[in-house]
């Protein structure tokens, strides 16, 4: 968890920072400017160029550190604070990089992160089962819970210890493990030893009841856990929407304004004004008085 980041962390700004002093180097003879006068356009064009993966590659690391905190922080409690320096510091160095080591890439439009989202969700839930059978089946939580409002009398954790041990007659050893009948640095060794579990005191020693109770109870707890986490996750998400209720205002009036832009444009295109009239001129004869001589005209 931290070693891992400080290696990756080194090796992204000194790999960069290597390879464009060795350019550098190379091309020295060629270059047609000095260090003093090279236009920026230059600089950056020298630059190590990113490829197709690169945002793939960040994406991974962030994705497999996010894992790594959700999954396993009830084993490794400072994970959360490693990963937050981590970061603080990475955020640095990318920033060195694409400015100093990186050729600028060419922008592309996207709507969202991708399959990404997918992951990142799969992660979180996976994460919840794994922290609950962490809990559950890892640790004391549970069999104190249960015994104190189940086994105990007085509801409280006094004799929680014994309850735990579990009896073994030292009579049962095989030869090669028995121990010697002798007394062990001034005391002699006892009929019965004790050790951790939920086990009958006879051969052949088999789960005791109080073990499926338990067991039970810490299946119930990784039931309750998990519908706590839904239930708590589904009203973060309510309480807090993907849009900003100030956002989703105003891009419903700028719908409602095109709607309407596009509602009166589409009502003076369709109902045109009538041409007006236009007096058609005729040429026509004046009345004359008679026919006309055409040999006097």
């Amino acid at each position: 968890m931290v070693g891992q980041q400080i290696i990756g962390n080194i090796m992204e700004i000194v790999v960069p920072y290597l390879k464009n002093k060795f350019r550098d180097w190379k091309n020295r003879k060629t270059q047609a400017y000095s260090a003093a006068d090279e236009p920026q356009w230059v600089t950056d064009f020298e630059c190590e160029m990113q490829t197709k993966f690169s945002l793939f590659w960040q994406y991974l690391e962030i994705v497999l550190q996010y894992g790594f905190v959700t999954m396993f922080v009830a084993a490794f409690p400072l994970a959360p604070f490693f990963a937050l320096a981590n970061n603080l510091v990475e955020i640095r160095l990318d920033g060195v990089n694409f400015i100093h080591n990186f050729r600028r890439p060419a922008a592309e439009r996207a709507e969202d992160i991708g399959a990404w989202y997918g992951i990142l969700a799969t992660l979180t839930t996976f994460s919840t089962i794994v922290n609950a059978f962490v809990l559950a089946f890892t640790s004391e939580l549970i069999p104190r819970l249960a015994y104190k409002y189940y086994f105990s009398e007085t509801n409280d954790l006094h004799g929680f210890t014994n309850f735990t041990l579990s009896y073994f007659k030292v009579s049962d050893f095989k030869n090669a493990s028995r121990p010697d009948n002798a007394t062990l640095n001034g005391y002699a060794i006892q009929d019965y030893c004790r050790y951790p579990g939920f086990r009958e005191d006879t051969s052949p020693y088999r789960r005791s009841k109080d073990y499926w109770i338990i067991l039970a109870a810490r299946l119930s707890f990784i039931i309750a856990f998990q519908a706590f986490v839904l239930a708590v996750t589904f009203v973060v998400a309510y309480l807090i929407p993907d849009v900003p209720k100030t956002l989703e205002l105003k891009v419903k009036r700028e719908n409602f304004i095109a709607s309407e832009a596009e509602k009166n444009h589409k009502e003076k295109s369709g109902k045109r004004k009538p041409r007006p009239d236009v007096e058609k001129t005729h040429t026509h004869r004046e009345p004359d008085d008679g026919p006309v001589d055409s040999v006097g005209v």
